[in-house]
């Protein structure tokens, strides 16, 4: 029989980041600096439905920062402040305690 992997909701919360430009602001080299980091808030999500992640890449800088997007099933990409291993381990699937026989 194949196994068949049975997903149950998982909600955590994680650190949400909202990127704001900073328009008008150059650092001392004279560069655009990019996007703000520092707006964040709390969010409640199944980890179940993320499906991809990947480093923020700040297109004001070009620069990878300390930040993830994560893609969400049925949703927008969001990013949040979670290291990539962390966020790797919420998406790693054990079929030993998802899966049933049926």
């Amino acid at each position: 029989m194949a196994r068949i992997p049975i997903y149950q909701t998982n909600w955590q919360t994680l650190k949400q980041i909202f990127p704001v430009p900073q328009t008008g602001t150059l650092d001392p080299a004279g560069k655009v600096q990019g996007f703000a980091l520092n707006i964040t808030s709390d969010v409640y999500l199944d980890v179940n439905t993320i499906i991809y992640v990947q480093e923020y890449f700040d297109l004001g800088t070009f620069v990878l920062r300390d930040a993830r997007i994560i893609g969400l099933e049925g949703m927008a990409a969001i990013v949040v402040e979670e290291s990539y291993d962390t966020i790797k381990a919420l998406m790693t699937k054990d079929c030993t305690t998802l899966c049933t026989d049926a």
